[in-house]
C-alpha cells in the first residue's frame, strides 16, 4: 500500500473516530469550546429552585424521578453533562418553555451591533395596520432576583417608540389592527405591551397564580406607567408613560406561528381594551415564567405559576388562543378591516 493512501485513510479513520466523539458527546464539547461552567454544586441549586417554585412540582412524575436526578448530577463529570441532565429535569416540572441556555453566546458582540426589527404600519381605509415583528429578550438583563424589565427593554427602546410613534400620528384613523402574526417573542412581554401601550387601559393587563390557585402577582398600568408585581415587589417601567389612551375599535390579527409574548399581548388587548381576535389559533406557549440565573454564564428559565386573565378568564399555561373571529390567514386583514368598519358604523 502506498504510503499517501495509508495517510488518506489515517485522515479519513481520525475524521470518522472525531465525528462520533462530537455526535456521542456534543453537549461535552459544546462547553468545551465555550466559557460557561456548571459545578455539581450549582446544579443542585437549580433542581432546588425547581422544585421549590415549579409550577408542576407536586406532580408524580417529578416526585418519582427527582432522587435519581440528583443522583445523576452527584455522579456526572463534566457541565456539558449537568446541563443535560437539568433539561430532562425541566422537561418534567419546567413546562414548555423551560430550558437552560448561555446568557452570553459567542456571537453576542456581533447580535448587540446588528439591527434590531422594529414595527411596521400602513393605513388601508383610514385605518391603521400596525406589524409587530418577533424580537428576542437580552440575557444580560437577568439576575439572581429575576429580569429586571427597566434594563430588558434598553436595546428595543427603537421597537417600542416605532410603535407608539405610529399610534401617535394616525390619532384620526377610525381604528387599529395589531398584526402579530408569525410573531414569536419569548420573554419580551413588556416591550411588546409597552410598544402599544396607548391603546391599553389602566388597570390590570394580567394575574399570576401559584399552583394552589393564589395570586402571587400581577401586571398593571397605573396613570400610564406599566407595572410588574411578583412576591409583593413592584418594578414601574416609567420610561414610557402613556396616560392619553385611544378609544376606537382595534383587532389582533394572529396565526399559528404567533406564541408566547405575542399570545400574552392578545390576551392583554382582548380583556383590557376589547380587541377582536381574528386569524386562526395560535401555537400555544403562552406561560408565566422565572427567569433564574444560576451563574454567570447560565440562565434557566422555569414555568412558576398560571395565568388569570382580568376578565377571570383562567389560562393555564400552554393553552392555544382560539380566534374571535376564525379565518384563513389571506382573509384576516379583510376580515380585521370590514369589523372596524363595521364598528364605526354601529
Amino acid at each position: 500500500m502506498k504510503k499517501s493512501t495509508k495517510i488518506i485513510m489515517l485522515v479519513v479513520i481520525l475524521f470518522l473516530a472525531g465525528f462520533y466523539i462530537y455526535r456521542s458527546n456534543s453537549d461535552y464539547l459544546k462547553f468545551r469550546l465555550t466559557p460557561y461552567e456548571l459545578s455539581k454544586e450549582e446544579a443542585i441549586a437549580a433542581i432546588n429552585e425547581m422544585d421549590k417554585e415549579g409550577l408542576y412540582r407536586d406532580s408524580q412524575e417529578w416526585k418519582d424521578n427527582k432522587d435519581d436526578i440528583v443522583n445523576k448530577i452527584d455522579n456526572s463529570k463534566h457541565a456539558g453533562e449537568r446541563v443535560k441532565i437539568l433539561n430532562e429535569a425541566l422537561n418534567i416540572i419546567g413546562g414548555k418553555n423551560a430550558a437552560i441556555f448561555p446568557i452570553y453566546h459567542r456571537n453576542y458582540e456581533k447580535y448587540q451591533k446588528e439591527e434590531k426589527p422594529i414595527p411596521t404600519s400602513e393605513v388601508i381605509d383610514n385605518v391603521l395596520f400596525l406589524k409587530l415583528p418577533s424580537i428576542c429578550f437580552d440575557s444580560k438583563a437577568v439576575t439572581e432576583n429575576g429580569i429586571d424589565y427597566n434594563k430588558s427593554i434598553l436595546e428595543y427602546d427603537k421597537f417600542i417608540e416605532e410603535g407608539l410613534k405610529a399610534i401617535r400620528d394616525n390619532k384620526d384613523v377610525l381604528g387599529y389592527v395589531i398584526d402579530l402574526t408569525d410573531n414569536g417573542s419569548t420573554e419580551t412581554r413588556m416591550t411588546l405591551l409597552l410598544s402599544v401601550s396607548s391603546l391599553l387601559n389602566d388597570g390590570d393587563l394580567m394575574k399570576f397564580l401559584d399552583k394552589d390557585d393564589n395570586i402571587v402577582g400581577k401586571d398593571f398600568l397605573d396613570k400610564g406607567v406599566l407595572c410588574a408585581e411578583k412576591d409583593g415587589k413592584i418594578q414601574k417601567i416609567d420610561k414610557y408613560k402613556n396616560e392619553t389612551k385611544v378609544k376606537k375599535p382595534i383587532c389582533v390579527i394572529v396565526n399559528e406561528k404567533t406564541l408566547a409574548s405575542a399570545e400574552y399581548l392578545t390576551l392583554a388587548l382582548k380583556d383590557n381594551a376589547n380587541a377582536k381576535i381574528i386569524g386562526t389559533e395560535t401555537m400555544g406557549l403562552i406561560s408565566s415564567d422565572k427567569l433564574v440565573r444560576i451563574n454567570d454564564g447560565l440562565i434557566m428559565i422555569l414555568t412558576d405559576s398560571k395565568m388569570l386573565t382580568p376578565n377571570g378568564e383562567e389560562k393555564v399555561d400552554y393553552k392555544k388562543i382560539t380566534p374571535d373571529i376564525v379565518c384563513d390567514e389571506k382573509e384576516a386583514k379583510d376580515k380585521a378591516l370590514e369589523y372596524i368598519l363595521q364598528e364605526v358604523k354601529n
